[in-house]
């Protein structure tokens, strides 16, 4: 009994550390692809409900960069709100 204890234990400890050590990973490495994509999604978000482009300071990962300008060329190509006016004047 008191072997599975002590494994429950120990198991238990490192499953903590390993949580504990995964979070300060995403704090220090990740967290500035969190923020940057969560810019990026909120930028897109009122730009769909407003079509006003608010002063955003350049983003510093490539990747969300890249998507901006993405997202920026796609909504050349379709200018429409909803699904039925693309479908309409593309068809």
């Amino acid at each position: 009994m008191t072997i599975q204890n002590c494994s429950f234990y120990a198991t238990q400890l490192l499953t903590r550390e390993l949580l504990k050590e995964l979070n300060k990973i995403k704090r220090e490495r990740l967290l500035i692809y969190i923020e940057e994509w969560r810019k990026l999604r909120h930028l897109i978000f009122s730009l769909e409900k407003s079509e006003q482009t608010h002063d955003i300071p350049p983003f510093k990962v490539d990747d969300v960069k890249l998507a901006r300008q993405l997202y920026t060329k796609l909504r050349e190509i379709f200018p429409c709100n909803a699904p039925k006016e693309i479908e309409i004047s593309y068809s």
